[in-house]
């Protein structure tokens, strides 16, 4: 059994939709996410954020980079990802920065309201500078 509840099937058909790596640079963990983040992967997605930010936070690390250049699509359950994800980081007092250039992470954050509360980066290689 998962942490959400869900069964091991579930999470695997999760992770066939959507890929979450973890690596570690200079201060900072980097998680790249590939895929689309909706009902069925949005779990998953919060999950693998909320391990990256208490990795980083035991650690000496100052920043979490989230990779999201690669998202096909971003619902509801993604936008509350991040949300809460900021809240954890910000407790930790970790920086956040996501890594989006396109429109399927930008565009809800936008019409949402916001895009603004978080620190957007064009690359990979900006965020972790």
């Amino acid at each position: 059994m998962s942490t959400h509840g869900w069964t091991d099937g579930a999470d695997a058909l999760a992770e066939d939709v959507l890929r979450v790596d973890v690596d570690h640079r200079p201060g900072c963990a980097v998680l790249r996410a590939e895929g689309e983040v909706d009902t069925l992967t949005g779990a998953l997605f919060a999950d693998r954020i909320a391990e990256t930010i208490d990795g980083a936070a035991s650690g000496d690390l100052d920043a979490v980079v989230l990779d999201l250049s690669r998202i096909g699509f971003f619902g509801s359950p993604g936008i509350a990802g991040l949300v809460h994800a900021r809240r954890v980081a910000r407790e930790h007092k970790l920086a956040l920065r996501l890594v989006c250039h396109g429109g399927a992470v930008i565009m809800p954050l936008t019409v949402t309201g916001l895009i603004d509360q978080f620190d957007v980066y064009p690359d990979l290689a900006a965020a972790v500078a």
